[in-house]
C-alpha cells in the first residue's frame, strides 16, 4: 500500500493523454519545493477530473521513486518508503474535494478514497485514513526562506574563507590540513556574524509582518567583489543564450535535460515557481557540464 496524502491543490492543468487516465499538474503548498507536481495521475475509471483553476483538498497516492532522482544518485531504487522528499516520488491523485478553506483541515470534510485503485495489484484493503498536510503559513514560509537564506550564504562564506585565508600568506606556505583549519575559524565568525544579523530585531518585526528575507547586510560591511564565474555568473536569458553558444550544447541535449526535470520547455521551467535564469544555467551546468 503506498502512502496517502490529503492536502490542499490548485489545479493548474489537466490533459488527457491515454485512454485509461488524464495527466493533472497541480500546486501543493504543503508538499517540498516550490514548484508544481506534474504528471499526476487520475484514473478516469474514477469519473471526471478536478476543473483547471480548482482549489480544493485532493487524495494523493505514492505510487514509486522517480526514476530521474533514482538515476541522478539522490535516492536508491526501491519502494517508496515515507523518506524521500514529496518531489522525489510519482504520485496518482485519487480524489478531489472543491471548495475546501485554505489553511488547516479543521471542519473539512475528507475526500473518499476511489472504489478503484490506480494500480492493479494484489495490495490489502487500506484500513487506515490519509494523512493530512496542511498548508503552510506564513511564518512558515518566512522560516523556510530565512533558513535558505543562511543555508545559502554560510557556503559562501566558507569558500570565501579559504580564499581570504589564502590571500593573506605567501603561496605555499599552507598545508591542507593547516588552511582548512584557519578557514574553518575565519568562516565561523562570518557566519556567527550572519546569525546575529539574521536574528536582529528589526528582521525578526519585518517577518512578523509577512515580509520574506532574501538578503541582510551591513552598511559598514565591506562589498564582496569577487567575481562569480560559470552558471553563477548568468544573470538574465541574453546571457543565458550566450552561454550556451559557448558550451556548444544543442538544444535536443537542452530540452533531454529539461524533460528530466519535469519540464517541458525553458519557459515551462522558468514559469515555476522559485525557479530563475541563474537557476536553470546551474541545472544545465550540472548535467551537462563534464
Amino acid at each position: 500500500m503506498g502512502q496517502i496524502i490529503e492536502t490542499e491543490a490548485t489545479i493548474l492543468d489537466v490533459a488527457d493523454d491515454a485512454t485509461w487516465k488524464y495527466s493533472i499538474e497541480a500546486d501543493i503548498p504543503a508538499f517540498d519545493g516550490e514548484r508544481s507536481y506534474k504528471y499526476l495521475a487520475w484514473n478516469k475509471k474514477q469519473g471526471p477530473p478536478p476543473q483547471v483553476g480548482a482549489v480544493g483538498i485532493a487524495t494523493f497516492e505514492s505510487y514509486q521513486r522517480a526514476k530521474y532522482y533514482v538515476d541522478r544518485g539522490d535516492i536508491e531504487a526501491g519502494p517508496v518508503d515515507g523518506t524521500e522528499m514529496h518531489y522525489q516520488v510519482v504520485w496518482n491523485i485519487m480524489a478531489f474535494s472543491t471548495g475546501a478553506a485554505s489553511g488547516a483541515g479543521g471542519g473539512l470534510t475528507p475526500s473518499p478514497t476511489p472504489k478503484t485503485p490506480l494500480s492493479a495489484s494484489q495490495e490489502p484493503p487500506r484500513t487506515a485514513g490519509p494523512t493530512f498536510l496542511a498548508v503552510p503559513t506564513a511564518a512558515d514560509r518566512s522560516a523556510k526562506d530565512i533558513a535558505k537564506f543562511r543555508r545559502e550564504s554560510e557556503g559562501v562564506n566558507d569558500r570565501k574563507a579559504v580564499s581570504d585565508v589564502l590571500a593573506m600568506v605567501e603561496p605555499g606556505a599552507y598545508t591542507l590540513d593547516g588552511l582548512l583549519e584557519d578557514a574553518s575559524k575565519l568562516a565561523a565568525w562570518y557566519n556567527t556574524r550572519l546569525a546575529a544579523r539574521c536574528e536582529s530585531p528589526l528582521v525578526q518585526a519585518a517577518s512578523e509582518q509577512g515580509a520574506v528575507v532574501t538578503h541582510v547586510s551591513n552598511l559598514d560591511d565591506p562589498v564582496d567583489e569577487e567575481p562569480r564565474t560559470g552558471a553563477q555568473a548568468v544573470k538574465n536569458k541574453a546571457e543565458l543564450s550566450d552561454w550556451v553558444a559557448e558550451k556548444g550544447w544543442s538544444k535536443a541535449m537542452i530540452g533531454n535535460v529539461l524533460k528530466a526535470a519535469g519540464h517541458a520547455d525553458s519557459s515551462a521551467y522558468l514559469a515555476a515557481d522559485g525557479n530563475t535564469v541563474n537557476g536553470l544555467a546551474e541545472l544545465l551546468e550540472q548535467e551537462l557540464g563534464w
